[in-house]
């Protein structure tokens, strides 16, 4: 399959499709090295690029960073000295209480930027190139085909078949067998239902499959069809983004597990702060064991003595113990 043309209203993607996060410093409370409008770009595995604070602010950008990305919602992350756990604040804003930094205090916008869901277009019909158009505007990353072969790319979040009956039933076998979260057929519901029952679909499979596609909203020409179309998609998957799609039917509560879930996390056993337990964080290995860090600080402390911080050690410090490092 070929993207069609990129339209005046589609989102740029990263290179090769990466999430990534932009996060900017809003606004400062010295003593900070940080200064607003210090930015740093956050990649998926936890990479850095760019200033943002010191080494202990960056351990609470790069966990919020990342589920930031997992979630696909921007958020006001607030680094204030001290102790705690973090505070969920209404609005998108995050309060952390960062035992490791010497004073003041920052607040760094999260902005995550997630490729766009792909949508397959089978045919080159009017109904076809009409799903093709109205969709790149709507910022999905569309790919259409006049071949029954086209294998569809990997996270095709929705596939939309509109071939007049030419491949129809060839399509929708590719469809099924990718796994595609929606797939819709453009027929009427007669002639649909004949496809389908010529197919010898499982009871599961037919129900994955819409038919006639697209929400009854009184459509008649190809582009008011296209949007009906594209308003199903939103409907059963969800966001234009594939954070968005990956996370649309859960509610609030189960959203909020899932996205904290989808990051790894572990603990500082030097600070007790809570860090991502990714490669970009610091982090010793020994005898199969990882320890994580949040700054250089701590992990010369913990060097200088690690049996102290060993779990059941009744030695270890308190969230106090740690080496303190400038915001």
């Amino acid at each position: 399959m070929t993207p069609d043309s990129p339209s005046a209203g589609s989102r740029p993607d990263p290179p090769g499709r990466e999430p990534y996060v932009s996060a900017t410093v809003v606004h400062v409370q010295k003593p900070t090295s940080a200064r607003p409008g210090d930015s740093a770009v956050v990649h998926a595995d936890g990479r850095i690029e760019g200033f943002v604070g010191g080494v202990c602010a960056e351990s609470s950008v790069r966990i919020h960073s990342l589920r930031a990305i997992a979630s696909g919602e921007a958020v006001l992350l607030r680094i204030l000295p001290g102790e705690g756990d973090s505070i969920e604040d209404q609005d998108g804003m995050v309060t952390v209480q960062n035992s490791c930094l010497s004073g003041g205090a920052l607040q760094i916008f999260l902005q995550p930027h997630l490729p766009s869901a792909r949508v397959a277009v089978f045919g080159s019909s009017p109904v076809a190139r009409a799903v093709a158009e109205i969709g790149g505007l709507a910022g999905y990353e569309v790919h259409r085909s006049d071949e029954a072969e086209a294998q569809l790319l990997p996270e095709t979040s929705a596939v939309v078949i509109a071939s007049l009956g030419r491949f129809d039933e060839q399509a929708i076998l590719v469809a099924l067998a990718a796994g595609a979260p929606y797939i819709g057929l453009v027929a009427s519901p007669r002639r649909g239902a004949a496809v389908l029952d010529g197919l010898g679909l499982t009871a599961e499979d037919r129900a994955r499959i819409h038919t006639p596609a697209g929400l009854d909203i009184g459509a008649r020409t190809p582009h008011e069809i296209a949007l009906s179309i594209l308003a199903e998609i939103v409907a059963v998957n969800g966001s234009t983004s594939i954070a968005g799609s990956r996370h649309k039917s859960a509610g609030p509560e189960i959203e909020a597990t899932a996205t904290a879930a989808a990051v790894a996390t572990a603990i500082d056993p030097v600070c007790g702060m809570t860090v991502a337990a990714v490669a970009a964080s610091l982090h010793v290995e020994e005898d199969g064991l990882v320890t994580w860090f949040c700054s250089e600080g701590c992990l010369r402390q913990f060097g200088q003595d690690p049996a102290r911080y060993r779990p059941g050690d009744r030695r270890a410090p308190s969230r106090r113990g740690g080496a303190r490092e400038p915001a």
